[in-house]
């Protein structure tokens, strides 16, 4: 049985964060929301999630901002981050990755997609963290 995520989902367009919330409650994951980054980043620092799936146009702070402002406040410890945007082009997802990204995912997301790399995310946590308990 994997265990249960908690993961944070930033997008500032509501409908677009009540899907992508019920595609992580069907997979038996808890939802944690934001809608900018300047509130992804205090979400991340109260709540501890255990993946975050990042818009990038977003008021307040954008989600290149609030990524790596994450893994400034991270400092060691690996938090898998999914852009989810739709930007598109090459250079957007470049910089998605540049800035601490772990994979992009362009809009509109493929839901099946969405999943699979949610869990490929999940195996990779766990690994990390059995390696972190054994070194």
């Amino acid at each position: 049985m994997e265990k249960q995520l908690k993961i944070l989902v930033v997008d500032d367009t509501k409908l677009n964060l009540s899907l992508i919330t019920k595609v992580v409650a069907s997979e038996g994951h808890v939802a944690i929301t934001a809608q900018n980054g300047e509130e992804a980043v205090e979400k991340y620092l109260s709540e501890a999630p255990d993946l975050i799936l990042m818009d990038v146009m977003m008021p307040v702070m954008d989600g290149y901002q609030a990524t790596a402002r994450i893994r400034e406040l991270a400092g060691g410890k690996w938090i898998p981050v999914i852009f989810l945007s739709a930007k598109a082009q090459d250079q957007d997802q470049v910089m998605g990755l540049e800035v601490g990204g772990d994979d992009y995912l362009t809009k509109p997301v493929n839901l099946t997609l969405l999943k699979a790399k949610i869990k490929a995310m999940q195996r990779i946590a766990e690994m990390q963290r059995t390696i972190s308990e054994n070194a």
